[in-house]
């Protein structure tokens, strides 16, 4: 019997069916079915709220050819009868809007949806029957939004249909009704309840799925899709047996799943066949980032890093070997079986001969208490007891006899770690923002020939995640660096529906002291911490690895390097780099502190002032001194040299001279005196010297010189004195070689404030003579024990004026073989001849001088 009513038409040649095949609404599809005989239209309730309409398909099919466009709020559809097969189908050419008001009275959903309810008896649903099938439709899209799908059905979509808000309420005992969806399938924001069946399965092509909560199922996602299928906003809270399943060796994606790695993963209706459980599984989170400033304001060029670890957990690898029975044991998956006895650890295992391949029984085994135990139920996963598990032995020996002799392996799905270690890096654009991304943070294998496979976390503690096993944390370490702000270090579990983000304050680093981080990139020496600091700074921003601190730290002119080497070089080939361990900076002079851990080495003749590891070099400074000085700083706590040097500034100019020393040379509180000459030519300055004490910051020490008036007016350059040397031998004198026989006092006088001048002279001479006057001049014999020798060949008379040692004794010398030396002062006086003969060397008697010169001086 066939007839038409409208748009829609009625046959029951084959099946009984009604074909929609025009464009229809909600008032012409309900006058239609008003005018089919075996369909009841009926309205219940008498309110605008609570008035429903309900048709009744009876045992008849809707197939959809056009285009229809219901209003489905207060809506039930009821197909009753013993047909499974297309009750409501959908075909290529055809479009079915199935819409509920999501929004009413300002509430974002409307609890008064339509309902699409399978009433069919008997019991030949199974995974195929098509109850619900849209087929592709390349020109239009189905949509059921607000649709609540009830009873015994399996279904079948593989054309462009959105579900949206829908419940799915799967009624039934047949254990392998499933949802099976292809393409370009959308569910988004939907329930259901598999009751025992399975849930959603993929079949092909690219289905969108997101926050789809499937409630005891027992596969709640099963994919047998040849292409990639991704799962968004997983919620393994559900009571399913397993979240995620495989079929073929495909490959599943989670994205943004509630509970992150922990949930479970197995084989395709708890089969352990090959084609049941073979696949691969990634699990993947968004994330995104945003960075302000203490003021709120974006922060730009700022550096992200992320690490995962890919590495097996050293707590989730248990193996033991013996060489003479060959057997070994791969990982040991803890779960939480308790008994009476202990804790019993389960292994999932098979046991399969190495040599043929085979599997041995397909049951579980166990290490407990240091013995070997076989499950006695093949596939026991619930809480074991102790009588369920019959024991195979203590030994490998034990275990082998089970299977004959040979090599055999107990072995589970993959020992080997996870795939290359992957880094995520980033940088935030203008507003301080990192556009959404996503991160691998666990994955998945589930091998042919076992019911379970594992999900593994990537995270800091990487674990795997087996059926029953404790809660995987998915925690990842990052960290955020800009250039003038504190580094942003810490932990986030990556999990949750929403994605994941990071919207983090940075807040200055007040150790930066150039602010304009390309200033500092164009260093060319780094000759203090501030710089030393800056630089570091910023080529950890250029190289950062998600480091919880800087390469160095800077507290005021200290830097510490922590553990790594230290080298200071002048002739550096870049102002900073890092090598390994070694941090390397360009200066000649280095002012300030380093501190480390490591080595400390300098190169091609840099220094540095200050502490450099365990050696401080402090600065000294000369202040108000002449340009052409000699200057001697002299340690007399240490009794040492600690510095001498001969100026070579401008003469008559007044400078500053600076310079370092170690701890070794100077120590905090020595006593450090300075003495200062100064000559040039036939100009003088009296000799200077003063005390300083070494401080913790170094040693400053100031002079004030004046002229010597009367080297002055003598005008000889002592320098220019050929006739003389100095002796700083004992004793100590001036020696005197004269061709012409005679020697001036004011020339003695000269040389001697010119030798004062010299390295050894201002050690060993200064302030061993002074002038008295143009014709009188002292030897201090506390400073200088000096006296005169006459070393040449001709005998010598020293006169034009009085040279004399303040102790009273001869200022004269001579030793055998001397030639006279005759100190003439301009009066005889005889009276004094017991004086010369006991001031002269027994070696040269008066009579001897007498004989020469005729003349004893009036004082000698």
């Amino acid at each position: 019997m066939s007839f038409t009513e409208g748009t829609f038409s009625y046959s029951s040649n084959t099946y009984p069916k009604i074909t929609q095949s025009g464009t229809d609404d909600t008032a012409s599809f309900l006058t239609a079915m008003e005018g089919i005989s075996s369909v009841n239209v009926t309205t219940v309730g008498d309110q605008s709220h609570s008035t429903f309409k309900v048709v009744d398909f009876g045992g008849n099919a809707l197939h959809i050819e056009g285009d229809l466009d219901i209003d489905f709020g207060r809506q039930i559809w009821i197909f009753k009868g013993t047909g499974h097969k297309d009750r409501l189908f959908v075909k290529n050419t055809g479009t079915l809007q199935l819409k509920s008001p999501q929004t009413e009275n300002g509430f974002s959903f409307n609890p008064e949806v339509g309902d699409v309810i399978y009433a069919i008896e008997g019991s030949s649903m199974g995974w195929n029957s098509k109850a619900l099938r849209v087929d592709n439709n390349t020109s239009g899209k189905s949509n059921f939004i607000g649709v609540n799908f009830r009873g015994e059905f399996s279904a079948t979509i593989t054309g462009s249909v959105r579900f949206e808000n829908c419940i799915i309420d799967k009624i039934g005992n047949d254990g392998d009704i499933q949802f099976n969806i292809s393409n370009t399938t959308e569910m988004v924001d939907c329930k259901m309840y598999a009751s025992g069946t399975s849930g959603i399965t993929f079949r092909a092509g690219n289905p969108t799925i997101s926050n789809v909560q499937i409630f005891g199922a027992r596969d709640s996602f099963n994919n047998e899709s040849n292409a990639f299928q991704v799962i968004e906003k997983l919620d393994s809270d559900t009571g399913a047996r397993a979240d995620i399943s495989q079929f073929g060796g495909w490959k599943t994606g989670v994205k943004n799943a509630i509970n992150g790695t922990r949930f479970i993963w197995a084989g395709h209706l708890n089969n352990s066949s090959t084609n049941y459980s073979a696949g691969s599984l990634e699990v993947t989170q968004t994330l995104k980032i945003k960075t302000v400033d203490d003021q709120y304001n974006p922060i730009a060029d700022a550096k992200f890093y992320l690490k995962d670890d890919a590495s097996l957990a050293t707590a989730d690898l248990a193996t033991a070997t013996s060489a003479a029975t060959a057997f070994s044991f791969g990982e040991l998956s803890q779960g939480d079986y308790v008994t009476d006895s202990g804790t019993l650890y389960i292994t999932r295992l098979n046991v399969l001969n190495w040599e043929s391949g085979k599997k041995y029984g397909g049951n579980n085994y166990v290490v407990y208490g240091g013995n070997y135990y076989k499950s006695t139920t093949s596939q026991n996963y619930s809480q074991p007891d102790v009588a369920d598990w019959d024991l195979l032995g203590n030994t490998f020996a034990d275990v082998e006899g089970l299977f004959g002799p040979g090599s055999h392996t107990l072995t589970n799905f993959d020992t080997s770690p996870a795939s290359t270690q992957r880094i995520y890096e980033k940088t935030t654009d203008a507003s301080g923002e990192v556009a959404e991304f996503e991160v691998l943070i666990g994955e998945g294998y589930s091998p042919q020939g076992d019911v379970n496979g594992w999900v593994r976390s990537r995270g800091k503690n990487p674990k795997k995640y087996y059926h029953n096993q404790p809660y995987t944390d998915d925690i990842f370490d990052y960290g955020i660096i800009a250039y003038d702000r504190n580094i942003f270090s810490t932990e986030i579990a990556l999990r949750g529906a929403d994605g994941s983000t990071i919207d983090i304050v940075m807040q200055p680093d007040f150790s930066i002291t150039e602010s304009a981080k390309a200033t500092v990139d164009a260093y060319t020496v780094i000759d203090t911490p501030q710089k030393f600091y800056d630089i570091a700074k910023s080529y950890l921003v250029d190289n950062y690895a998600g480091e919880a601190s800087p390469l160095v730290s800077r507290d005021g002119n200290t830097i510490d390097a922590g553990s790594y080497n230290m080298v200071v070089d002048a002739s550096a080939g870049s102002a900073f780099s890092v090598s390994g361990t070694t941090i390397t900076i360009k200066a000649s002079t280095f002012v300030g502190n380093i501190l480390t851990g490591g080595t400390a080495e300098l190169l091609n003749g840099a220094k540095v002032v200050g502490t450099y590891k365990d050696t401080t070099v402090l600065p000294w400074a000369v202040k108000n001194v002449e340009a052409t000085s000699r200057i001697q700083i002299y340690n007399v706590t240490k009794s040492a040299i600690v510095h001498t040097e001969k100026l070579s500034g401008t003469a008559g100019t007044f400078i500053d001279v600076t310079g370092s020393y170690t701890n070794s040379e100077i120590a905090e509180n020595d006593v450090i005196r300075l003495r200062v000459t100064c000559v040039v030519g036939a100009t003088a300055m009296l000799p200077v010297e003063t005390t300083g004490v070494g401080t913790s910051t170094g040693l400053v020490l100031s002079v004030s010189q004046v002229a010597d008036e009367i080297y002055n007016a003598n005008a000889i350059n002592g320098s220019a004195v050929s006739t003389l040397t100095a002796d700083y031998s004992n004793p100590m004198g001036v020696d005197v070689s004269d061709a012409d026989g005679t020697a001036s006092v004011k020339e003695i006088y000269a040389f001697f404030v010119y030798s004062t001048t010299t390295e050894d002279g201002v050690e060993n001479w200064f302030g061993g003579m002074r002038a008295i006057d143009n014709a009188n001049y002292e030897v201090v014999t506390a400073n200088a024990d000096i006296k005169i020798q006459n070393i040449g060949s001709n005998a010598v008379i020293v006169s034009d004026g009085r040279l004399y040692r303040d102790n009273g004794t001869s200022v004269l010398f001579a030793v055998n073989g001397d030639k006279p030396l005759v100190m003439d002062s301009g009066a005889l006086v005889t009276s004094i001849q017991p004086q010369v003969e006991a001031g002269l060397n027994a070696n040269a008697k008066i009579s001897s001088i007498n004989n020469n010169t005729k003349l004893i001086p009036g004082l000698l």
